[in-house]
């Protein structure tokens, strides 16, 4: 895969060529899971059960172990505020006063850590991967090493 940012391209105001934004993508498709990574179909359902338990329930009566298995992963490690979906902080990180994490969803992986790399005027991938590990959920260390590639 070519990440290389072509210069040249006619692709306008964005920083990064469309093909670039592609391939990243496309790693992301075919590199091994990211077992924190979510997608938006799993985001909205685990925010349809913590909005509106009562709902869920009443639309799943005989709910499968993978349904029971989803609702008791929302219900422990996720809340929402404001729309958005943070991930739940452990006894040691309330302990230790760490602020929540939001979670990211795939198809904003990239951006996030290009706008966290830059509000860190350019920092190397260790920095970078340890300011979005304090604030984002759902970002890896492999995906964060490929991005600064790509920069």
């Amino acid at each position: 895969m070519d990440f290389q940012n072509n210069e040249g391209d006619a692709e306008a105001s964005e920083p990064f060529s469309v093909q670039v934004c592609t391939n990243f993508d496309q790693y992301l498709q075919d590199a091994p899971p990211n077992r924190f990574g979510i997608s938006f179909y799993r985001w909205e359902e685990l925010r349809g059960i913590l909005r509106n338990r009562a709902a869920w329930e009443a639309e799943h009566p005989k709910p499968t172990a993978a349904e029971r298995k989803t609702k008791c992963l929302a219900l422990n490690e996720f809340e929402t505020e404001n729309g958005l979906l943070y991930k739940k902080l452990s006894v040691a990180q309330i302990q230790a006063q760490q602020a929540r994490r939001q979670v990211i969803l795939d198809h904003e992986v990239f951006d996030t850590i290009i706008d966290i790399h830059i509000s860190l005027l350019h920092a190397g991938k260790n920095k970078t991967f340890a300011a979005i590990n304090e604030q984002y959920y759902g970002i890896s260390r492999d995906e964060v090493c490929i991005a600064s590639i790509i920069i």
